[in-house]
């Protein structure tokens, strides 16, 4: 239904596959060894890098990436927060002094979240601290409810970090609990309702700020897709009509009309979601501000011109008008 530029359906992810040679130091194994205590790669660029080739991909045939890192082997916890379990979850460990390491979860772990684990020692007092932070994988709607939910989830739980299943290091603590917005989080579940029935690749910028209107046309977006309707309160018709035409028009309402539309288009995050053609049967029509009207007509007795004017319509006595999305 989404015919936007900018939100093109959602394409399925491929794996990439490929290869490529690299000129290595004598002392490599060494370097490897203090990579993994220190947690910073080893970086290869120039004549270094001899060779690289990404499958099913000609156009790359003669490309040569400036750098290529290889890092130390992951550190892998098995994780419990509560009565949630993920088990063998690799993380980049990162050395920021004699007494702070920093884990951080790998993008190609299967939690759906960011985890940071920051450990503080104590060497004189023989203790550790435990820092753990949590942020959105992308910034995909998908991942940022799974964020929110998350959140949730964690909060006031106890947790047991586990490295590499060696149940004699295991740690055991108690994260803090958090208060929530909990209209944010059903906003978020919506928005990747949309995203989803759509078809579409939604995304929240960093610095984009969420208005009431995003939240309004989250609730006329998901209408839209259970009922094929949304219900709304007038309508605002813009016309160009002779005199005696707008005198009519003022008059004689209560009348039937029917009005149609080629397309029905939603600023949605910052995105023009087009819901496609629909119509709106009035029954009988109601001018609500028929006294404007009316100025603008005595104004205008004996002009040939056609008139521009502005008219908002409802049903009469009824709150019942709907935009209907169920055109053959």
């Amino acid at each position: 239904m989404c015919n936007d530029e900018k939100n093109t359906p959602k394409k399925e992810k491929e794996e990439i596959t490929g290869k490529f040679t690299l000129r290595l130091d004598k002392d490599f194994d060494k370097l490897m060894e203090m990579s993994e205590k220190t947690g910073v790669p080893l970086n290869f660029r120039g004549d270094r890098i001899i060779d690289f080739k990404i499958n099913g991909m000609s156009k790359l045939t003669n490309f040569k990436p400036d750098q290529i890192k290889i890092g130390p082997p992951a550190f892998y916890f098995d994780l419990k927060f509560g009565d949630e379990k993920f088990n063998q979850i690799p993380f980049d460990r990162i050395v920021l002094s004699e007494n702070i390491v920093v884990f951080k979860s790998l993008f190609y772990s299967k939690l759906d979240i960011n985890l940071k684990i920051k450990f503080k020692v104590d060497k004189i007092n023989c203790c550790a601290t435990v820092n753990i932070n949590i942020s959105p994988k992308s910034n995909t709607v998908k991942d940022i409810l799974n964020y929110e939910l998350r959140k949730r989830e964690f909060s006031d739980k106890t947790f047991q970090l586990i490295p590499f299943s060696d149940e004699n290091q295991k740690i055991e603590g108690t994260l803090p609990s958090v208060i929530f917005d909990d209209e944010e989080l059903n906003f978020y579940k919506k928005a990747n309702k949309i995203n989803d029935k759509l078809n579409l690749d939604l995304i929240l910028d960093d610095d984009y700020i969420i208005t009431n209107e995003d939240f309004e046309c989250a609730d006329m977006i998901c209408s839209f897709i259970n009922t094929k309707k949304i219900k709304i309160n007038n309508i605002a018709l813009s016309m160009k009509t002779p005199i005696n035409m707008l005198k009519e028009f003022i008059h004689e309402d209560k009348r039937q009309m029917l009005l149609k539309q080629d397309s029905y288009i939603l600023k949605f995050l910052g995105n023009d979601i087009n819901l496609g053609p629909c119509q709106v049967n009035i029954k009988q029509y109601e001018i609500l501000n028929k006294e404007e009207l009316e100025e603008i007509y005595n104004k205008n007795i004996g002009n040939t011109n056609l008139i521009s004017v502005k008219s908002i319509i409802k049903e009469f006595e009824s709150d019942e008008l709907y935009l209907d999305f169920n055109i053959d």
